[in-house]
Formats: C-alpha cells, structure tokens, sequence
C-alpha cells in the first residue's frame, strides 16, 4: 500500500518508518514543495518519494501530521475524495510544550478535522505520544507498544488495524471518532505509552495444548467471522492495492476414507479496497462485470501431499470462465473450539492471471507502464467449524 504524508516532521516520519520497514510505499508532501525533501527521501531510501499534497492525498493512507495552526490549511488543500482514509496524528497545540495554547472547541480536534475533509473517513491515531515514542520499536522486551486509535468507518478501522498490527503495534480500538478526544490534548490517554504483554489465558492455553494434527470425518463449515480472503495486486508497476472480499461460504467435506472436498462461493461483488469509487469501478460491466457474473465459485477435484504443505487443485469459476487452478495449502491443525464444537484451521494461496479469466483483458497504460498488473495473489485464511 502506499501512505502519503502530509507534513514532513517528527510524527510524519516516525509513521513513515514503520510503513516502509513493513514492505509500504510513501510519498513525503509539505506545503514548500517537493524539492524541499529531497534529502529526506534519500534518507529513507528507494521506497520514499517527494510529491505535491494532491499527490499525497490520493495514497491508500493519507496521514495529516502538520503542526495545529495549519491544520485547516493542510486539510483545505486535499482535493475531495470519496472514502479517503485519513489518519489524524495532529494535536491541539500551537507552540511546542510546554508553552502550548489549546484551542477550545466544543467538538473533539479530529471531528474538526473530518468537518474540513467532506466524504473522508477520519482514524484518530498516534498523537497521544510523543515522536520518539511514536518511532520507537513497537515490539519490547515485555511486548508490544499500544496503539489508540478511533474513527467512524468500521471497514476502514478493520484496514488499519491489520496495517498498524503489522507493523508491530498493538492497535487498541477506542470506538466512534469522538472517542479521540480521550487522546488530545489535556485527554486522558494524552503522553500514555502503554504496553500489551503476552499473558497465557488459562481457556485458551488448554485450547492450544489440545490442537491436533488431524481432521476428523465430517462436514467442516467455513466460518465467515473468523475466516477471510484477501488479495493484492501491482499498480503502475511501483506499489500495490490490497483488498478483500467480505462475503463468501463453504465447505470442507472430509471422509472416513477418501480424499477432502472442498467447496466454496464468494460475492464478487463484496470486492473491497477501502475505496468506493474504485470498488465501484471492479464490480462495473469492464471489469468483474457482478451484474451478470454475481460469484465466483472454486470446487476441490485433488489434494497432493506437498511435504510441509499440500498442494489443493481445483475448477475455479470467474466471469463465466472455468479454469483448473492449483492452491498451496495449509493444514494449521483442529482445535476443540471455544463451546460451538470442533474448528480447524487452514491457509491457502494462489496466484492467477486476470486475463485468464476475460477481466480487464485491455489493462490501460500510463507512461509506459500498464495500470494493474495481471498477476493476483491471494490468500484465504479459514476457520471450519465441524457441524456434521
């Protein structure tokens, strides 16, 4: 993913290291102009890059990290976009402490902050702590450093926190974005650098000690809570665009002898990519085209014992093409569950083609580079749950 920064100081590049030693892409903005950081994207080598504030402001993540007294500025200067994730890490004093001047609103700093930015979806994060907190290892002796955050779009929170949980934070969800206020200034989580330590629950170390090796006989539901599919695909050739598919089922059917079943749909058009106006675009007639082809479906033909992992082949369905396919897969074991009956685990992966299945077979090219690479990669993450 790529994260743009508007403002270049302490917090910005705390943020920016995180998202760069995660494998991120991120363009550096300031309000003096691109050439202005040139020394600061060689610092942060080949993953870094200088724009414009437009620039910036089209990224996956756009973060606001610019002192309080140019914050209506900075966020005026964002052309509007539809379902913009914008990560506030401001905070409301003037000068640096301790000499600082609140500013006394009657709403909280980040719902200021989302009134300037119409149509973008607001995350309060990383402002209660200091910079050199901020850029700090978040993974210690003890365990990992907390991250606060709160915001009113459940699906981009949901992004977010994969993104910060990897990079090593422990991303803690404070609720709606008026929860922020607990982070501002004169806030109560304000200078608070809290650490999550790995303690054993006594429930789920039984759990984890009883995990078997083995699946017995019977049908295994996927269970769409605890199970997910995602994916990821190259974007003019430098960064890539990650997403999901929110809605999906199936089965895993296994025999007293014989070889598993697998069977599974998925709504094409749950396609999301934290942006409406792209989603949009993937679920339209030039691309999935989910009016007339609504799923896509994958049914097991084989499974071969691949060493460490197996080797799953299958006919996979997508816009109204069937191809034989092949998934790597692992078998994470089978628990007892936590009072609804057995669930095992499984992850799988696959890379395919695009054009193979007639999507967006004409790809757009831009300054010598095609728009999306034709190679997808996913992974599906399941969790059956034995209910026969």
């Amino acid at each position: 993913m790529k994260f743009g920064m508007i403002g270049a100081g302490t917090v910005s590049r705390a943020i920016a290291g995180h998202a760069i030693r995660a494998g991120h892409n991120v363009v550096f903005s300031n309000s003096r102009g691109p050439d202005t950081l040139s020394d600061l994207v060689d610092a942060f080598g080949p993953r870094a890059s200088a724009g414009t504030v437009a620039e910036a402001g089209a990224a996956d993540f756009v973060v606001l990290a610019v002192h309080w007294n140019r914050v209506r500025e900075a966020a005026r200067s964002l052309p509007y976009r539809e379902g913009r994730i914008l990560i506030d890490a401001t905070n409301q004093w003037k000068a640096p402490p301790p000499d600082f001047i609140v500013d006394q609103l009657e709403i909280g700093g980040s719902e200021l902050v989302a009134s300037l930015v119409p149509g973008a979806h607001v995350i309060k994060a990383f402002d209660n702590m200091y910079g050199p907190k901020v850029a700090a290892n978040p993974i210690t002796d003890t365990g990992r450093r907390i991250l606060f955050y709160a915001g009113d779009n459940q699906d981009s929170k949901e992004l977010f926190r994969s993104v910060v949980d990897d990079f090593g934070l422990a991303p803690v969800d404070l609720g709606p974005l008026r929860m922020g206020r607990l982070m501002q200034v004169d806030g109560p989580l304000t200078g608070l650098h809290a650490i999550r330590e790995s303690v054993a629950h006594p429930v789920l170390a039984t759990a984890i000690n009883a995990v078997t090796s083995e699946i017995p006989a019977g049908t295994w539901t996927i269970d769409p809570a605890h199970s997910s599919i995602t994916f990821s695909v190259r974007h003019l050739m430098v960064s890539r665009i990650r997403g999901r598919f929110s809605q999906f089922s199936g089965f895993i059917t296994v025999p007293d002898n014989g070889i598993p079943v697998v069977s599974a749909t998925v709504d094409v058009g749950s396609v999301d990519t934290a942006n409406k106006e792209r989603d949009r675009h993937i679920r339209a007639a030039d691309f999935f085209d989910v009016e007339k082809f609504p799923t896509a479906t994958f049914t097991s033909t084989g499974l071969r014992d691949g060493g460490d992992k197996y080797e799953l082949d299958g006919e996979f369905s997508l816009h109204g093409v069937t191809k034989p396919i092949t998934l790597t897969l692992e078998f994470l074991g089978v628990s007892p569950g936590m009072g609804k009956g057995q669930v095992a685990g499984f992850e799988a992966k696959v890379a395919l083609s695009r054009k193979d299945f007639g999507v967006l077979t004409d790809t757009p090219i831009i300054g010598g580079s095609a728009v999306l690479g034709d190679t997808v990669d996913i992974t599906i993450d399941v969790e059956g749950l034995k209910t026969a």
